[in-house]
């Protein structure tokens, strides 16, 4: 069975917390990814992603006034973590409720997992 280590992307871009949500939306953008992982001093606290700002903005809240946020403001839970050595039937299980899986490394981010990773994988 394929491991975690052997599907996940290795580039893993952050936010920090106290960053503008305009700052997150910028890096999404560059990096054509939909979530990112929220950190404070190498830490993961939280999550923000398109689906987290779309919400804000269907409840009737301006983008223009989401944007000046700091992140820490709308993130959500962190996404699920597990070691690099993880079996895939372990990410797709996490995947049934979460949108990404950060895959570690002796406390260290190595790696993220999104829905897209999986699809790819299956394909190879």
């Amino acid at each position: 069975e394929l491991r975690a280590k052997q599907v996940m992307k290795h580039n893993v871009i952050t936010v920090q917390k106290k960053n503008r949500v305009a700052n997150a939306i910028r890096l999404m953008r560059r990096h054509n990814v939909s979530q990112l992982p929220v950190t404070s001093y190498g830490k993961v606290v939280g999550s923000v992603g398109e689906k987290t700002i779309l919400d804000k903005i269907s409840q009737g809240v301006e983008l223009n006034s989401i944007a000046v946020k700091h992140v820490e403001e709308i993130m959500q839970e962190p996404f699920p973590q597990i070691d690099e050595n993880a079996p895939l039937s372990v990410v797709y299980a996490l995947l049934q409720y979460s949108s990404a899986v950060l895959v570690v490394k002796q406390e260290h981010i190595a790696g993220i997992i999104a829905k897209a990773d999986l699809l790819k994988a299956a394909g190879k």
